[in-house]
């Protein structure tokens, strides 16, 4: 079974899973499942045109103090933002 969809699914209902509850041929499970798609590929798109226009300021940045320390920031920022939905899962 896969995760992530239980988890948007449920995310996407107010916190109940329709497809646990009534089973994955419901109406309920297959337009909370499309809503999930729907959410997943937008944001997909969107960083794709994120990657698109910052890259080339992410070159100037490397050309002027190198790629080592560009690369440590990245990984730094990744960090922190998986730490802040961490934070925010437990404290709410």
């Amino acid at each position: 079974a896969l995760v992530l969809p239980a988890f948007s699914t449920a995310f996407f209902n107010g916190g109940t899973n329709p497809c646990i509850d009534e089973g994955h041929a419901s109406a309920a499970c297959k337009e909370a499942l499309k809503k999930a798609e729907r959410i997943g590929s937008n944001f997909t798109v969107l960083g794709a045109v994120c990657v698109f226009f910052t890259s080339p300021n992410i070159a100037l940045l490397c050309d002027r103090f190198g790629r080592k320390p560009i690369m440590i920031l990245g990984q730094v920022a990744g960090f922190l933002s998986v730490l802040s939905l961490v934070a925010v899962d437990i404290f709410g």
